[in-house]
């Protein structure tokens, strides 16, 4: 698990593994970033926001922290 500050809003994220150098929208302030390389240190689950799927509205988000990557 890969988590992760938002570069604009500070919201903390999480991204799979393998989602390390793709695109996701951040479900707060829905800036679209890069997933960092490389593991980042865990957090606990209530703290972190997982991803909207790019193109969606706010609220996209899915139960479970995971959502297919931007395209």
């Amino acid at each position: 698990m890969i988590v992760f500050p938002c570069h604009v809003c500070k919201t903390p994220l999480q991204a799979e593994d393998g989602q390390a150098g793709q695109l996701v929208r951040c479900p707060t302030c829905l800036t679209t970033l890069r997933v960092p390389s490389g593991a980042g240190e865990p957090a606990a689950a209530a703290s972190v926001a997982p991803y909207a799927m790019a193109g969606a509205g706010a609220g996209a988000a899915t139960s479970g922290g995971y959502t297919a990557p931007c395209r």
